[in-house]
């Protein structure tokens, strides 16, 4: 069974606006998918300012530092994780900064990986 959109912060955002925030700790396990520090799914969504500062995400597919999966009506800006001390483990679909972009236009305006 997978389990979908395990984050730090919050699993799903769909038309959600969230900023000045930050998540820590250790984020899903294998058999997870769609994981991010931050956000597991973002939809619709703006975030901004916001970071996580863990040291390990694990699943399955879908892995990000910030987001699991992003689609292209969203934005994210400011925002970032410690590419350094973050440890992204997974089976498939890893990528650093988020794990599966629904488009191939999308909005991501200075984020870093510090």
């Amino acid at each position: 069974m997978l389990i979908l959109g395990a984050r730090g912060l919050v699993g799903s955002a769909n038309g959600a606006t969230i900023s000045d925030s930050y998540a820590s700790g250790n984020v899903g396990t294998i058999g997870y998918t769609n994981i991010g520090g931050l956000v597991g799914n973002v939809t619709s969504s703006t975030i901004s300012n916001s970071y996580y500062g863990g040291t390990t995400i694990t699943g399955t597919n879908y892995l990000g530092g910030l987001f699991g999966t992003y689609d292209l009506a969203s934005t994210i800006s400011n925002s970032y994780y410690n590419i350094n001390n973050t440890t992204i483990k997974g089976i498939s679909g890893v990528v650093t900064l988020g794990g599966y972009i629904q488009s191939t236009i999308w909005w991501l305006v200075r984020c870093i990986n510090t």
